[in-house]
């Protein structure tokens, strides 16, 4: 059976930088003050993932969108990223970005490698200015055992934009497994005919949900849950893998 669509991770798998969080939190010069602890705390078990992305959030408080944006245009991406998604497109193949990391990135490259669809977390902003709160889209999927702590662009929506904020209880919230699901019912498409392409134990339910599970630059907690880990190489060696399961 053919593939027809292919799910991606963002941060560490299609950009150099494995956090977007963190890469602003390091240019605003706050990672070492406060955020390294919250990030401490979550993978300890002492705080879940939404006060995680809450104190995060809280840090930007007062920050202008426009600054936010600008620090974000400077995360490049992987060699053979755009080559790899432009040819995904020409093939008619459907690409989704499934972020924990943060719309504005997201949505930058979603519209730049021309993606299908992007779900990712967003932060709160009015009247030009980051209010200090995060509406969570795609929380960490941390409940996995492994884990310890034919589309072009505007084929469909982000779901970062019209997605419930689930502020209530951290049990409410949707991981990137949710996603998949979602989208290949809605689309009509059987796991069978889809891929998932990630790095780490956030992409652990995308592996699972998707009929192809392709790990870039893995780390070693996901590897029992991939049929592909690729370490060294273009991005270019992905469209090969995925090419290889069969492609329309």
């Amino acid at each position: 059976m053919a593939l027809r669509i292919v799910f991606f991770d963002c941060d560490g798998t299609l950009t150099t930088v494995k956090s977007s969080w963190q890469y602003i939190h390091e240019r605003l010069g706050v990672w070492d003050r406060n955020a390294d602890e919250f990030q401490r705390l979550f993978r300890a078990g002492e705080i879940d993932y939404l006060e995680f992305c809450r104190r995060d959030a809280s840090l930007w408080k007062g920050m202008t969108e426009k600054r936010v944006l600008e620090i974000i245009e400077e995360i490049p991406y992987h060699d053979g990223v755009r080559e790899t998604m432009r040819t995904l497109g020409c093939e008619g193949v459907l690409t989704v970005l499934l972020s924990t990391g943060l719309s504005f990135l997201v949505e930058r490259v979603k519209q730049e490698l021309g993606m299908t669809l992007a779900v990712a977390n967003e932060l709160v902003v009015e009247n030009g200015v980051l209010t200090g709160d995060v509406r969570i889209h795609v929380a960490h999927d941390t409940g996995r055992p492994a884990c310890e702590g034919p589309g072009g662009a505007g084929d469909g929506p982000s779901y970062a934009a019209v997605a419930d904020t689930h502020s209530g209880a951290p049990s409410g919230l949707r991981h990137k497994g949710h996603w998949v699901k979602k989208i290949l019912s809605e689309r009509g498409l059987r796991k069978e005919e889809s891929a998932a392409v990630g790095d780490g134990e956030g992409d652990l339910g995308m592996f699972e949900e998707a009929g192809v599970a392709i790990g870039y630059r893995p780390s070693a907690k996901v590897l029992p849950f991939l049929d592909h880990a690729l370490y060294n190489g273009s991005f270019k060696k992905v469209f090969e893998v995925l090419r290889a399961h069969g492609l329309d």
